[in-house]
């Protein structure tokens, strides 16, 4: 299933923006209270004010309301020109949510309005804000033509103690905000399963090569239907990013291109958790999905992934 848009009600102007040399802080309209068209159009109100730091963050979130929009990949594109436009600056864009907080500043630059999307120099920076309880540091890297994603939230604990400086982050790709810490620990292995699959293993190229929209049809003619669990979950996050190489954004526009063609072929099934994905897979001839190890898996093929 694919994501359910938030409802918002919008004036039809678009408020103004405040901009700092190096991008916007004054995006008005949250992730949490956008909706894919709204998104789209302060994207576009952004472009007018040649505002591209704020237009990349905007249509990123467009993407992500609405990843299977018939302009998806056209917005990809222009993400990846808006971020490429910085590379000879030597410069990627940052972008940070923290709800509730008064104010950051970043190498003595002060911002006020979040979330923040702000293009910087290439390297390791550190970020101060300021929430209602007390002050968060946070260390994060900057790489080149890249997204770096921040969720800035201060625990009970940094809100009534003076900050520790944490390790610093690796750069985000371009298409969606990382999994919490404690997510990522807990959701190490995947499991490929299949529909009344004929043997237990599958090389793992092959595996790539479906998943990737590389090659979807097998030698007899079988059309492969790819089913996965919900954006953000552990497995997908962790097989696409681990055993794919993709980002959410990249695996999309892969697809998008391969059902352009025609064909039979179809975009992957998204369902809402991992027990819909497994009941899913056992009724679809020809599907493979990927879910958590630990998740009962009656009625499919468990496939072993060999190298």
């Amino acid at each position: 299933m694919f994501l359910i848009l938030l409802a918002l009600a919008i004036s039809g102007q678009t408020p103004p923006v405040p901009k700092s040399p190096a991008g916007s802080a004054g995006l008005r309209i949250s992730a949490d209270q956008a909706t894919a068209q709204s998104a789209l159009q302060l994207a576009e109100a952004c472009e007018k004010r040649s505002d591209r730091a704020c237009a990349a963050y905007q249509y990123r979130l467009y993407l992500r309301r609405a990843p299977v929009a018939n302009d998806s990949l056209l917005i990809a594109e222009r993400v990846a020109e808006i971020l490429l436009a910085e590379q000879e600056n030597g410069r990627g864009l940052l972008e940070a949510d923290a709800p509730g907080a008064l104010k950051a500043t970043i190498e003595g630059q002060e911002y006020t309005s979040f979330p923040l999307a702000v293009f910087l120099r290439r390297g390791k920076h550190d970020i101060l804000v300021k929430f209602p309880g007390g002050n968060l540091r946070q260390g994060f890297e900057i790489a080149t033509a890249k997204v770096t994603h921040l969720s800035l939230e201060p625990s009970q604990e940094e809100a009534t103690q003076p900050p520790a400086f944490p390790p610093v982050q690796s750069p985000d790709s371009i298409p969606t905000p990382p999994l919490p810490a404690e997510e990522k620990k807990e959701a190490r292995e995947w499991t490929l399963i299949a529909h009344r699959y004929p043997r237990e293993e599958m090389s793992a190229q092959r595996v790539r090569e479906i998943f990737g929209a590389e090659r979807v049809v097998s030698e007899d003619g079988e059309i492969a239907h790819v089913i996965l669990g919900p954006i953000g979950s552990p497995a997908r996050a962790t097989f696409l990013s681990d055993f794919l190489g993709k980002t959410e954004l990249a695996f999309r526009i892969a697809w998008t291109k391969l059902t352009f063609r025609g064909g039979a072929v179809r975009p992957p099934i998204e369902l809402e958790n991992e027990a819909e994905v497994v009941n899913a897979v056992s009724r679809q001839p020809g599907s493979f999905g990927v879910v958590s190890s630990s998740i009962e898996t009656s009625g499919v093929t468990r496939v072993r992934v060999v190298q």
